[in-house]
């Protein structure tokens, strides 16, 4: 959709463990379609790399979507910044970074928008979209 297209090209986008968890369960391209959004810069906490390692050991879908998120972030910037969590971790690094957060997961998303946040998300199981 062109309304969801917006020039982000020095802005970062940071991306939560459910974004990585995405690509898999809908079977997209997350990384071409971010830059289809303009996003060309892509930032990750340490802090979900550990969640996808944790997620990476167990059977069955929620595995193997990890195996692929962990996979999927080589191609991004890795940072370790210590919060209470890997949702806090998120939303400070975009806050810090004037960059947009890339989730699927509703309550970060809510988050994030009550913030002033752009909020990149998977939209109608096809493509992404971006909120803000």
């Amino acid at each position: 959709m062109e309304a969801d297209r917006v020039r982000n090209d020095s802005r970062p986008v940071i991306i939560d463990t459910n974004g990585f968890l995405a690509a898999e369960e809908f079977k997209i391209d997350v990384f071409e379609e971010l830059r289809n959004l303009g996003f060309n810069r892509f930032i990750t906490p340490m802090m979900v790399i550990d969640e996808l390692a944790t997620l990476s050991k167990h059977k069955g879908k929620t595995g193997i979507a990890a195996r692929v998120g962990l996979k999927l972030a080589e191609k991004c910037e890795v940072v370790d910044f210590k919060e209470k969590s890997a949702d806090t971790s998120v939303l400070q690094l975009a806050l810090e970074k004037n960059g947009a957060v890339f989730t699927n997961d509703r309550k970060l998303r809510n988050e994030a928008v009550k913030k002033g946040l752009q909020v990149v998300f998977v939209r109608k199981n096809s493509h992404l979209g971006i909120k803000g």
